[in-house]
C-alpha cells in the first residue's frame, strides 16, 4: 500500500521485508524510488513511500547494557551505530526514568528500525547498547 492506502501490489508475507528496504518490492510506476516504511503483522500490510518518510531524529532504546560504566548519569555526547557496517553517527544520549535511553541524532538518520540494536561509542570505546523500542520520524512532526 502507499501512504494513502492504495494497494500497489501483493506479497508473500511481511517476514520477507525490512523497514527501509528498497529492492525486491516488485512494484513500479512511481516517479521516485519507494521504500518499506511500515509493516503491520495484524493486517499483513506493508506501507511503502519515498525515502524522506524514513528520516528519524531520535529514538528510544531499552534493555540497555552498559559496558564502560554502571549507569548513565545525565546527557552524554557519543557516537551511535545502527547497523553492523553503518557509519557511526554523532548523538546525545540521556537516561529515562524507566531505564531506557533517549537518543537524539545530530543529523537525520534513515536506518533506525524498532527491534534492531543500537550501540554507543566514545572514541574507540564501546560504552554499551540496547534494542530500539521506538523511533520518531521527522515527518510525524
Amino acid at each position: 500500500m502507499d501512504l494513502q492506502g492504495n494497494i500497489l501490489g501483493r506479497h508473500n508475507g511481511i517476514i520477507n521485508f525490512t523497514i527501509g528496504q528498497r529492492k525486491g518490492l516488485n512494484i513500479g510506476g512511481s516517479e521516485e524510488p519507494l521504500y518499506v516504511l511500515e509493516k503491520d503483522a495484524l493486517s499483513n500490510n506493508i506501507v511503502v513511500g519515498p525515502k524522506k518518510y524514513l528520516a528519524v531524529d531520535r529514538l528510544i532504546a531499552f534493555n540497555v547494557n552498559w559496558i564502560a560504566f554502571e549507569k548513565l548519569n545525565g546527557p552524554l555526547n557519543v557516537n551511535a551505530r545502527l547497523r553492523a557496517h553503518h557509519t557511526e553517527i554523532s548523538c546525545v544520549i540521556n537516561s529515562l526514568a524507566d531505564g531506557s535511553v533517549e537518543v537524539k541524532f545530530d543529523t537525520p538518520q534513515f536506518s533506525a528500525t524498532p527491534g534492531q540494536s543500537v550501540v554507543f561509542y566514545k572514541d574507540d570505546i564501546v560504552l554499551g547498547g540496547g534494542i530500539i523500542k521506538n523511533i520518531h520520524n521527522i515527518s510525524d512532526g
